[in-house]
């Protein structure tokens, strides 16, 4: 009886972890999932920012309202979505500003003024953690990246 015992409670123990698992994939954000794989030139007027590390490129025809990239050093890059990760896409339709103190990047849709930066893409407001929506870039050869959701 007590082996029955035994393998009920592990069988419960197992059930009750496997709802502690996080999805390091998943974000906290309302930005609308976004499906995309583009190939860019940094020859592109708007790519070229992305010649030197620590420049920026932002692409407006992809992601939900636009994707900034930032070249983090030779060969490693961030593409982030500029939509409000912390409203609903019905209460911001504005992308967010990454221009004015780079590199903040600041929702300036209703009163909150809430701030993200590309090294610490995330946020607190209104006592929940969001998350700016992260896209893959990688570097294809000496001037084109590619850029898609995960």
């Amino acid at each position: 009886m007590s082996y029955f015992k035994n393998i009920f409670f592990l069988l419960v123990f197992t059930v009750s972890l496997s709802g502690c698992i996080i999805d390091s994939g998943q974000q906290n954000n309302f930005v609308p999932d976004q499906f995309f794989n583009v190939t860019k030139s940094f020859n592109l007027p708007e790519a070229s920012g992305l010649w030197v590390v620590g420049g920026i490129a932002v692409f407006h025809d992809i992601g939900y309202r636009g994707v900034l990239v930032y070249r983090i050093d030779d060969n490693n890059f961030r593409a982030f979505d500029l939509a409000a990760p912390h409203l609903p896409p019905t209460k911001c339709s504005v992308p967010m500003d990454y221009e004015t103190e780079w590199p903040k990047i600041t929702s300036y849709c209703g009163e909150e003024d809430v701030s993200y930066y590309v090294n610490r893409p995330y946020a607190n407001y209104l006592g929940e953690t969001y998350e700016m929506q992260e896209y893959s870039a990688v570097q294809l050869d000496d001037q084109t990246i590619q850029i898609r959701n995960f």
